[in-house]
């Protein structure tokens, strides 16, 4: 049995390659008018102080 459920509702960016950021932003900004939009950002726990977890966070934190 998998350790979690995914309705199919989510979306990950594996295979993405050079993808059109504009675009996406702009679909993601309408999306979300109708739908509210989350971010899950896995880690392993032996990760939680590092740099580059701290700077992922405070990049979340300019995000409007």
């Amino acid at each position: 049995m998998a350790d979690f459920f995914q309705s199919g509702a989510e979306q990950h960016s594996i295979g993405w390659e050079n993808p059109d950021v504009g675009r996406l932003e702009k679909e993601l900004e309408q999306f979300s008018e109708q739908t509210p939009i989350g971010l899950v950002l896995p880690c392993h726990y032996c990760e939680i102080e590092t740099r580059a977890l701290k700077r992922i966070i405070r990049e979340l934190k300019e995000v409007t």
